[in-house]
């Protein structure tokens, strides 16, 4: 059989890339998978209305590890949120806040829809150490009709 006999496919030389396209393509698969691994993470932590996904039917890791998660970010968030309306409440007075956020860490945090306990109780610090923070300079540098008496 004559060259000019032989299919055009037979005579195309393997390229030194076809391993490398594959990898690549692999590799983007394996990404794209990660992705929504983490994706699903952060929706169970943080709730859907943060990441803008929903919470699958499928199990993100395994069930086990899926409640895990769940029950991690509420526990967390249901201290974070005590801390913060502690702080909220008595940005000046240390002990009193620690009292406060030791009484109200096992109340369960309410939530709106979508968002979950972890989302929640990150805001509710970020008021809290704001009310601190503007308590504290108020009277480092008390603002003029802020009700601090210079």
């Amino acid at each position: 059989m004559s060259p000019s006999d032989r299919d055009a496919s037979d005579q195309t030389p393997p390229t030194a890339n076809t391993e490398d396209e594959t990898l690549d393509s692999e590799l983007q698969e394996g990404l794209h998978h990660l992705g929504n691994v983490l994706g699903g993470v952060a929706t169970r932590l943080l709730g859907p209305r943060v990441t803008g996904r929903t919470v699958e039917d499928k199990p993100t890791i395994s069930p086990e590890a899926d409640d895990l998660i769940t029950g991690v970010g509420d526990n967390l968030g249901r201290l974070l949120n005590a801390a913060g309306r502690a702080l909220e409440a008595h940005p000046t007075a240390p002990g009193a806040a620690l009292d406060a956020a030791t009484r109200e860490a096992a109340t369960p945090v309410e939530t709106p829809e979508g968002e979950a306990p972890l989302t929640h109780g990150l805001r509710a610090l970020g008021r809290g150490l704001a009310a601190t923070s503007e308590a504290v300079l108020d009277r480092v540098a008390p603002r003029k009709g802020a009700g601090v008496e210079e």
